[in-house]
């Protein structure tokens, strides 16, 4: 079996663009595009030359995604990687960017937009042959961003490549042998401390204290059982970033959170987990959170452990919203009350 390591016609790029308008007021416009890769043994073709993103008038915790389909026709079983360029030679904006690849629940990378301009192959996993992944795209606009960035915008390419197994006389029905897709990025042996939780209006803010070591990204996983192991979002900001805020929670459940890092493709281990109820209205319908998928947790599955209960760090007591609900109330309708008197005492 010969190994082919040449890219050849197999390289295909896709321009991503992000152009940012207005910071505080606009309506986001935007132009997703899904896009299918289908290669053969002699080239790869793409099902449309419009860009995956091309986003106008993005805000603070703007997230959106699009996926990319990859079709390997081909007889024998492929790795793929990808890589960025940069299009522009000033910008700024890519450092309060984060990216994010997650195909079949794993995060394959997730980062800093400006870390991954390093000319270096990341990968995707394995793609075998006859078969088809996907790979869902996230790119996320900062919490934590300011007005500087108003009218910046930003244009970068992605090249994927495939180093596939060569093997034309062996049938297909036979095993062929082939390399599984290596993570070579160092796995952090570290969580985030102080990691808790504070109830808001129909929103939790998580806050926590970044770690020493080197990682590109946190991972915040929470669900409505002890695990925290429903939904995932590894778009949650640079590593500077110590909090981060869930919106569209009910205020009758219980929810439970936990933290991790990653780096690149290798996810460190969680946190202990918080549970908190959140204050509000009761959501009859509530939907998944912005940036958040279901079971996107790192490159590991988890299972429920009836042996052991997990440690619920920073628990709060939430039974007295009710009557704190009144007291904000009355106090509103007293101060009504002392402004429609004033009102009389000067008009007559």
């Amino acid at each position: 079996m010969k190994k082919i390591s040449k890219v050849c016609n197999l390289i295909f790029g896709i321009c991503l663009e992000i152009v940012f308008c207005n910071l505080l007021f606009a309506i986001p416009a935007f132009a997703g595009n899904n896009l299918t890769f289908t290669c053969d043994d002699s080239n790869c073709t793409k099902s449309s030359n419009l860009p995956l993103f091309s986003e106008q008038n993005i805000y603070p915790s703007y997230t959106v995604s699009q996926a990319t389909t990859i079709i390997n026709n081909r007889s024998t079983n492929c790795n793929l990687n990808f890589k960025l360029k940069n299009q522009l030679t000033e910008d700024i904006l890519s450092s309060v960017l984060t990216v994010s690849s997650v195909g079949d629940s794993t995060v394959w990378y997730s980062g800093v937009l400006s870390n991954l301009f390093d000319n270096q192959n990341h990968t995707l996993g394995s793609i075998a042959s006859n078969s088809s992944k996907i790979i869902n795209w996230t790119a996320n606009f900062s919490q934590d961003a300011g007005n500087e960035y108003q009218n910046i915008s930003n244009l970068f390419d992605i090249d994927f490549n495939f180093t596939c197994d060569d093997s034309p006389s062996t049938p297909p029905t036979t095993n062929i042998t082939h390399d599984a897709p290596s993570c070579n990025d160092p796995t952090p042996n570290f969580s985030p401390q102080n990691f808790s939780a504070i109830s808001n209006q129909n929103s939790v803010t998580l806050n926590w204290t970044k770690p020493v070591g080197n990682f590109t990204y946190y991972l915040i996983a929470f669900g409505d059982n002890i695990n925290a192991d429903k939904y995932g979002n590894p778009n949650i900001g640079s590593p500077d970033t110590t909090s981060y805020t869930v919106n569209g929670l009910s205020s009758d459940i219980p929810y439970y959170f936990k933290i991790r890092t990653g780096n690149g493709c290798a996810p460190g281990p969680f946190s202990g987990v918080v549970s908190v109820t959140p204050r509000g209205q009761v959501l009859a319908n509530p939907i998944i959170p912005s940036g958040f998928q279901p079971g996107v947790l790192g490159n590991e599955t988890t299972t429920p452990n009836t042996s052991e209960t997990p440690s619920i760090l920073g628990q709060e007591n939430t039974n007295n919203n009710y009557f704190w609900y009144l007291i904000y109330t009355l106090i509103f309708l007293i101060l009504i009350l002392i402004c429609f008197l004033l009102y009389q005492h000067f008009i007559y």
